[in-house]
């Protein structure tokens, strides 16, 4: 009975270990598209990887990243722009947000502090990302502050700065008394304009000329103003593989995101450029992005041919000099046992012994002669100079004989001549 109680308590826990799900906690702007970004990042991330995800309104960027790093939030959509902060990681560009400056006025207007002094200005909540960009924005311009009144209510300002997505008409209808303005002509694009010099300053934005014809009531000129990434962040102590899951599940999904908005296609993939990103890679996504990269040996594969081929081809010089260096001492050998034989040849046939001092005296130098090339490493100390060595001493001892015997005979005729002589 107990082994049975046992068996059903085993099966319990076991069943409520498969429900459990890990939460996770989302926080996103309400502003669009962003809130429908967080609720598909949900939706995929519930079904693909079993979670249970929290979608949280934030109150901007700046206390959205401040409760990453608390781990108060696991996931957070924020402004690139913000700038780095310790323990925050990317897991993936979102989309770009273009920065929107709309202004009352009758007739267009190209100088800023004509737009803005002396007006209301409503640049976003403080502690959200506009807000910030906003106050660097004046202080890139020298605009003075004191000249205009920063509100928080949009619905009683005369100018409104923030970065948003591409504005759909049914939102250009409450718009109807702003112009748009554009920081510089847009035939000045590319060429210095005013944007590449803010972008210069603060590189986590970049220039951007917005076409003509995308707002036709509002302009039907091309504008230009500058545009900041919408970033998926987290904390530094997510877990690897699951950061790894999260990246993966979103770049599997990513037509999911595309009929949000037409800017997502922009950034939302995996060739996006790791260096403007303010928070650097989640180590778990930058494995999910570098799985198919090449390895080292694969990446360098071309140049580790071509410096085997050097190698080879210098090794091959380096044997094929040691054989012509080798060859080259033989026949300086050979030279020596060439005339050596020559000697030899002619030893028996010696008549005269100073034929025969002359051939010793040959042989000597002969001798000395090689052991200078010996000592100069012009010979080698092989088998064949020792050979010579001893085939030289054999032969001049033979002319030793030789000339001994010359000199007897000498001496026995000078004898016989002497007594011939006296008689």
């Amino acid at each position: 009975m107990s082994s049975r109680i046992m068996l059903a308590f085993l099966a319990i826990t076991l069943t409520g270990c498969q429900n459990h799900k890990e939460k996770l906690v989302l926080y996103y702007s309400i502003n669009e598209p962003m809130g429908q970004i967080a609720l598909t990042i949900q939706e995929i991330l519930e079904s693909e990887l079993n979670l249970e995800v929290e979608t949280v309104i934030g109150e901007g960027s700046l206390k959205d990243i401040e409760n990453i790093k608390r781990d108060e939030a696991h996931l957070a959509l924020v402004e690139n722009h913000i700038g780095f902060q310790k323990g925050v990681k990317s897991i993936t560009p979102i989309y770009p947000q273009i920065l929107h400056l709309f202004y009352k006025a009758e007739h267009e207007k190209t100088d800023l502090e004509d737009v803005l002094y002396g007006k209301r200005v409503f640049a976003g909540h403080s502690g959200d990302g506009s807000h910030l960009f906003a106050l660097q924005l004046f202080n890139y311009f020298h605009i003075d502050a004191t000249k205009f009144e920063l509100t928080e209510n949009p619905f009683s300002a005369d100018v409104l700065i923030g970065f948003t997505d591409i504005i759909s008409d049914e939102d250009l209808a409450g718009l109807q008394d702003y112009r748009l303005f554009s920081f510089d002509h847009a035939n000045k694009f590319g060429h210095g304009s005013k944007v590449e010099g803010l972008a210069m300053k603060y590189p986590k934005v970049r220039p951007m000329l917005v076409p003509e014809n995308i707002y036709l009531k509002l302009t039907q000129k091309p504008f230009l103003t500058v545009a900041s990434d919408v970033v998926l962040v987290t904390n530094e102590s997510l877990d690897n593989q699951l950061a790894y899951d999260i990246t993966k599940a979103i770049f599997r999904n990513l037509q999911e995101f595309n009929h949000i908005s037409p800017l997502i296609s922009q950034d939302l993939n995996e060739d996006f450029k790791r260096s403007s990103l303010s928070f650097p890679l989640h180590n778990g996504a930058r494995v999910y992005l570098d799985r198919d990269e090449p390895s080292f040996v694969e990446r360098y594969a071309e140049v580790f041919g071509v410096i085997f081929s050097v190698l080879l081809a210098l090794v091959s010089a380096i044997y094929s000099f040691g054989r012509w260096a080798h060859q080259r001492k033989k026949d300086r050998v050979d030279v020596f046992y060439q005339d050596l034989m020559k000697i030899k040849r002619i030893t028996n046939r010696l008549s005269s012994k100073e034929h025969a001092i002359h051939l010793i005296k040959r042989i000597k130098q002969d001798q000395e002669k090689a052991f200078d090339m010996l000592v100069n490493e012009k010979l080698e100390a092989n088998e064949s100079f020792r050979i010579y060595m001893e085939l030289s001493k054999e032969t001049l001892k033979e002319l030793q004989l030789k000339l001994k015997a010359l000199q007897m005979r000498m001496t026995r005729g000078d004898l016989v001549n002497s007594e011939l002589v006296s008689n």
